[in-house]
């Protein structure tokens, strides 16, 4: 018998904690070795620190209540509680687990890995300690040793599924996605209902370009978590990011669902919801009958047809449909409709696809196209429906139905006295979304603080077109599932910054500078963890929209005024963020207006900035050269005719105009404004913007892409780790992509 090996061995099994083993092989030597004094030492070793740890082990009913207040959130009373309990009981691996999970919770990440390094030093095969090492050190940036530790994790425990998982992320972070989708699936085979795999599974997918996967993943996740916002927010990003993708037919449900989810805003997704249309039979029906021309002959036939499409009526209800063949049919039915009204139909089902149409023509700003004999029939119902509220008579839904899908209803003078009638209760829809609504934003308008003079000519012309043409009008937008704060932000974009983070403040101020309807504002206060926004625009309209939709959902950490850009300087504030997208570019000279936000900004603070491409708005270019050649103006008269004449050129015709078409911001009245006949438009190139950044005293440190794809060609092409902080490259890189940049070039800069 080796008595050195033996007592080696029961050594290492006290270092282990592993003290019955230990105590065996002590017991055992001194049975043939009675005298051996190293034994004895062991043993007696041994039983002193169980005796210890029998006096002082922490009950099952302490450690339960470490764990309640740590899952509470009581982090810093579950603290105090541990630093009890690991002094009076220093060997127990568990305590040391958990405090390494309440540093983690708030933040101190360095303290955390000491915290799981010691539960290892106590307990060397603990896979627990080992996967939450993971995890933080992955916070930490380090995601190769968060590898390492995951895979030693896997090593003592094969089927540890969170650590499959977070290894899975580990991958992804160091791009690795074909890895990652196999530790995904690993966690999956070992439980097929883990809702986050599924998810991550299909957002890696989406990332590899295949998309059909991708969907199904989500839908997976979806159907064992349907409330969770997050994987809401992931199935509309592959949505957005499938583009014209027709994905399989079980669809429909998860798309009608979408379109209520805060999360999701209705127009990122509706391309995908109308080619998941275009395969519905009623709806292919519907077009075959307006192709006929044969409509006023079987308009109630086509009208159930399209009332049974759920999907359908919810997405007019929501958004301009950018689709010149729902357009056209919608456009057809309208008319239709109109020659039917003196029939006082009151069939439910036709009721309610007028319904939808009447808020649907609203949205869009009564975009669609209307002929001189739709103009008299029209003055013609509503001198009768004048005549029927003011004599306090029975008035017929689908005529107010039909009338608001040609005007909006708070025009006219008895609007208000038509809310007070009971027989259009079925259709109170239309009344809160064209009266109700509007008169909210009428008094919201009074009492707009003014904290600036607007005095540049081209200030003035632009706040007037945005007074007559609020940009854009919107119903549901898109939130962030979950507020971050700035590092997590920014790490999520891939974007490193040239500071330390945490320099940045627990709850940044935060600068909209050109607010416009309010969608940025409200997507900015859901991104970032307790922060402040101050919201500014030239149009009161616009701002009095914002600060109605910001009521309605119940957010309270923006505050709207209306100021000029260029007469900033005077507000003695300054700003950790500042945003202004799509609204520089309209200003007299861009430069100034930018020059004045850069002053706003504290040392080292971030900008988020949104410029029109020149190169990707070639098209557009076009476009407007058109629009001055034929004479049109930017009156809702002019802008329609003008979209008709686009929207009837042959197919085969060699210009470029068509491709507007493609736009979402052809399909409402103010967007096409914006997008098309607007006042003041500049355009800039990559190696521009490069020049103005030097100038301005600002860092370019990333761009901010809806579009994974695009990074992921750029990155094959510019592999180095720095490429993409280098404009020169991206401009490279456009002129062989002229549409990379299609909406705008969105990045993100730092004052230097």
């Amino acid at each position: 018998m080796n008595i050195d090996r033996i007592l080696a061995k029961a050594k290492s099994h006290e270092k282990r904690g592993e003290t019955d083993e230990a105590r065996q092989l002590y017991t055992m030597l001194l049975q043939t070795f009675p005298q051996n004094q190293r034994a004895r030492r062991g043993l007696k070793a041994l039983q002193d620190t169980t005796l210890q740890n029998n006096y002082s082990s922490p009950t099952k009913a302490q450690i339960d209540t470490v764990i309640a207040l740590y899952s509470k959130g009581q982090i810093r009373e579950a603290l105090d509680a541990l630093v009890i309990l690991t002094t009076t009981h220093p060997s127990v691996s568990l305590l040391y687990n958990i405090k390494g999970a309440c540093y983690a919770s708030i933040g101190q990440l360095d303290v955390a890995v000491e915290s799981f390094n010691k539960a290892l030093e106590i307990k060397p095969d603990d896979a627990e300690a080992y996967s939450n090492l993971g995890n933080v050190l992955k916070g930490l940036g380090q995601v190769e040793a968060a590898v390492t530790s995951y895979k030693q994790a896997l090593k003592i425990k094969p089927d540890y599924v969170e650590a499959h998982y977070n290894l899975g992320n580990a991958l992804v972070g160091l791009g690795q996605p074909m890895l990652a989708v196999t530790s995904y699936e690993r966690a999956l085979r070992i439980k097929p209902d883990y809702a986050e795999a599924h998810c991550n599974l299909g957002t890696t997918l989406k990332d590899l370009g295949q998309l059909d996967d991708a969907i199904l993943c989500i839908q997976k996740a979806i159907s064992i978590d349907p409330n969770n916002s997050i994987f809401w927010d992931k199935f509309a990003h592959v949505l957005r990011e499938g583009g014209s993708t027709a994905f399989g037919g079980t669809l429909s449900p998860y798309l009608l669902q979408a379109l209520e989810q805060p999360s999701i805003r209705p127009s990122d997704i509706s391309i995908s919801i109308i080619n998941t249309l275009r395969q519905q039979p009623n709806l292919q029906a519907a077009f075959k009958v307006s192709r006929t021309g044969d409509l006023d002959k079987t308009i109630s036939n086509v009208i159930r047809q399209l009332a049974s499409i759920p999907l359908l009526l919810r997405l007019m209800e929501l958004c301009p449909i950018p689709a010149p063949d729902i357009e056209q049919l919608l456009t057809q039915m309208r008319h239709a409709m109109l020659n039917q009204w003196p029939v006082e139909n009151q069939d439910s089902q036709g009721l309610r696809f007028f319904k939808a149409l009447a808020i649907h023509c609203f949205t869009n700003e009564y975009v669609f196209l209307e002929s001189d004999e739709e103009t008299q029939e029209i003055n013609r119902l509503q001198n009768k429906l004048k005549t029927l509220v003011e004599g306090r008579e029975a008035i017929p839904a689908t005529w107010v139905a039909i009338l608001g899908a040609y005007r909006p209803l708070h025009i006219f003078s008895w609007s208000d006295q038509l809310k007070e009638s009971g027989s259009v209760e079925n259709i109170k829809e239309i009344l809160v979304r064209q009266i109700n609504e509007v008169r909210e934003e009428q008094h919201f308008s009074l009492k707009v603080p003014r904290i600036t003079s607007i005095n540049n000519k081209v200030s003035k012309l632009v706040r007037e077109q945005y007074e007559q043409s609020p940009y854009p009008r919107w119903v549901n937008t898109g939130l962030y599932a979950k507020p971050l704060v700035v590092g997590e932000v920014l790490q999520e974009l891939e974007i490193k910054l040239s500071f330390n983070e945490e320099q940045f403040s627990v709850s940044p101020d935060i600068l909209i500078a050109g607010c416009g309807t309010g969608q940025h504002a409200l997507s900015t206060a859901s991104r970032f963890k307790d922060c402040n926004v101050l919201a500014v625009d030239l149009s009161l309209n616009s701002l009095s929209y914002a600060i109605r939709k910001t009521k309605e959902l119940g957010v309270s950490n923006i505050e709207y005024m209306q100021a000029d850009i260029l007469e900033l300087n005077s507000l003695e504030r300054q700003f950790d963020i500042i945003e202004s997208s799509g609204v520089l570019h309209h200003m007299d000279n861009p430069l100034a207006g930018w020059r004045v936000l850069v002053d706003l900004l504290r040392p080292s603070g971030l900008m988020q900035i949104g410029l029109y491409s020149d190169m990707a708005r070639e098209p557009i270019v076009e476009a407007r050269e058109f629009i001055e050649k034929k004479k049109y103006g930017d009156s809702p008269e002019d802008i329609r005719r003008f979209r008709a004449e686009i929207m009837n050129m042959s197919n085969d015709s060699n210009s470029h105009l068509q491709k507007i078409l493609d736009s979402r911001g052809f399909y409402s009245l103010s967007e096409c404004r914006d997008f098309l006949f607007h006042v003041q438009e500049h355009r800039f190139t990559l190696l521009q913007i490069e020049i103005a950044l030097k100038e301005l005293g600002l860092e370019f440190i990333g761009f901010e892409l809806s579009n994974a794809q695009i990074m992921k060609k750029f990155r094959e092409i510019y592999p180095k780790e720095n490429s993409p902080t280098l404009l020169p490259l991206w401009h490279q890189f456009e002129l062989m992509n002229p549409g990379a940049f299609g909406g705008m070039y969105q990045f993100w800069v730092q004052k230097t």
